[in-house]
Formats: structure tokens, sequence, C-alpha cells
């Protein structure tokens, strides 16, 4: 148990990566990317959340997987696909 609440408090801080944030509608959609600075081949999420909400409001998770080297996209608010 003592192992996890370790775990828990390491991955509660920020991580070590410089985060960069994107506009996705840069490649045609609305919505925000978020990046670590630099990696190859890095994990990535796509992040579904309340549509009437948008993705600023999800900013500091977003911003926090990637500071651990997640890429983590989020679309922009009040928009559905086609």
């Amino acid at each position: 148990m003592a192992r996890i609440r370790k775990l828990v408090a390491a991955l509660s801080r920020r991580g070590p990566h410089r985060v960069l944030r994107g506009d996705l509608a840069f490649a045609g959609l609305p919505g925000v990317v978020y990046t670590p600075e630099e990696g190859l081949n890095l994990p990535g999420v796509a992040f579904g959340h309340d549509w009437l909400a948008g993705a600023a409001r999800y900013s500091n998770l977003l911003e926090h997987l990637a500071s651990w080297g997640i890429v983590a996209g989020a679309k922009g608010a009040g928009t559905t696909s086609s």
C-alpha cells in the first residue's frame, strides 16, 4: 500500500516535460492539443468532454497529461461530428 501512495503522490505533481499548446483548427478541427516539447512515438489520448463545457474547462488536466509525456487533444465546445 505504501508503494501505491508514493506513486499517487508522484503522479499528482506536474511531470518533467515542458508543455506546448496547439490549436486543432490548423488541421481543420475546432479544439486544442497539448504535447510535450520533445519526444517521438509518444502515447496520445483524445479527450471526450461535455459538449457544452468546452476544452478550456479541462486545460489543467490536459496540460498535466502532457507534462508526463502524453499528447492530449480535445475537441472544441458545441461542435458535432459529421
